[in-house]
Parts: C-alpha cells; structure tokens; sequence
C-alpha cells in the first residue's frame, strides 16, 4: 500500500512571546492609524 504524509501546518507564530507581540501591534497600530485620520481631517 501507498504511505500517506501528513503535513501539520503551523502559522507563523511559534512563541507565546510572538504571540503576545502580535497582539499588541493589532491593538495598538489600528489606534495610532485612526489618530493620524483624525488629525489629518481636523486639521485640514
């Protein structure tokens, strides 16, 4: 009979210490960019 390999697919992040950072930037980014729009409007 014909073997079968099963591949595990893994994302990018390997570490909780990735992890953490990860979720940082998807918090913290977002709220810098709608600042700048905001500033960016009022101002102009």
């Amino acid at each position: 009979m014909s073997e079968q390999h099963e591949e595990h697919h893994t994302g990018p992040i390997k570490t909780p210490k990735q992890l953490m950072w990860v979720s940082l930037a998807a918090f913290v980014v977002p709220i810098f960019v709608i600042i700048g729009i905001v500033k960016l409007v009022v101002h102009g």
